[in-house]
């Protein structure tokens, strides 16, 4: 029986090396995004500290469609926002 085992896994193993830049895996797959299309959410805020969430759905490095996801919500005096104001959509 342990022959028999050990057959059946050398061959197993002979028929499945390729070289390693032929390999793909499937959760490597499933997890990378296109780089030309892509869609995350963020905060477009105004001098008043009052911010919305939007989506922003991104096309070959344009965007495609921005959507609202909440109401205009206003952070109050202490609020400051740290992102990089000249921050661009879908760069």
């Amino acid at each position: 029986m342990g022959f028999l085992l050990g057959y059946f896994i050398d061959e197993l193993i002979i028929k499945n090396e390729k070289p390693a830049q032929n390999i793909q895996t499937i959760t490597g797959e499933a997890i990378q995004e296109p780089k030309e299309d892509y869609t995350y959410t963020t905060a477009i805020c105004n001098q008043n500290k009052e911010c919305i969430d939007v989506l922003v759905e991104c096309s070959g490095g344009n965007v495609a469609s921005l959507t609202p996801t909440s109401k205009l919500i206003d952070l109050g005096d202490d609020f400051e926002d740290f992102r990089d104001p000249q921050e661009q959509f879908c760069e």
